[in-house]
């Protein structure tokens, strides 16, 4: 709920493609650190903080894709967006769980947030890129028949 309010407060005053990297840079210093300074209070106070880092990377991800993708897409993008969210989810587990027993909770935590500082570095430098300039509609590549076109139409309406 924290992180809701924080970000409600700031995010109209901050792009969110800025909220996106420092999402996944704070999020990235916090797992780093977390893992490897044993002090209870701090572990307390990061843990508590994650989540208003979380929030807002999330719901800037979220704005910067709704904001980009044209309306005929978006449900499209959308429904792909998530289910690469769940799949991916699923062959992190699968690898934390395989990889965890061998090399260490602590060395698979350092790994995870140096992934997120290195997604930090890559928004930085992409974002304003793409951001800057118009996105085209995606090409069709396939024409469809009139009946198939009308059946897709009819499944986005859903």
């Amino acid at each position: 709920m924290v992180g809701g309010v924080v970000v409600g407060h700031i995010g109209p005053r901050v792009p969110p493609a800025h909220l996106v990297t420092l999402g996944f840079a704070a999020v990235g210093v916090i797992l780093v650190v977390r893992s490897n300074v044993p002090i209870l209070p701090v572990f307390l106070a990061l843990t508590g903080l994650a989540p208003v880092f979380l929030t807002g990377l999330g719901v800037s991800m979220q704005t910067l894709l709704q904001g980009s993708v044209p309306d005929r897409y978006r449900r499209r993008i959308f429904r792909a967006f998530g289910t690469t969210n769940a799949l991916l989810l699923l062959v992190g587990l699968g690898l934390g769980s395989t990889l965890g027993g061998r090399v260490g909770v602590v060395a698979m935590l350092d790994v995870a947030g140096i992934l997120f500082i290195i997604a930090s570095m890559i928004s930085l430098v992409l974002l304003p890129a793409v951001l800057g300039t118009n996105i085209p509609s995606p090409p069709h590549a396939i024409s469809l028949s009139h009946e198939a076109s009308t059946a897709v139409s009819e499944s986005d309406a859903r």
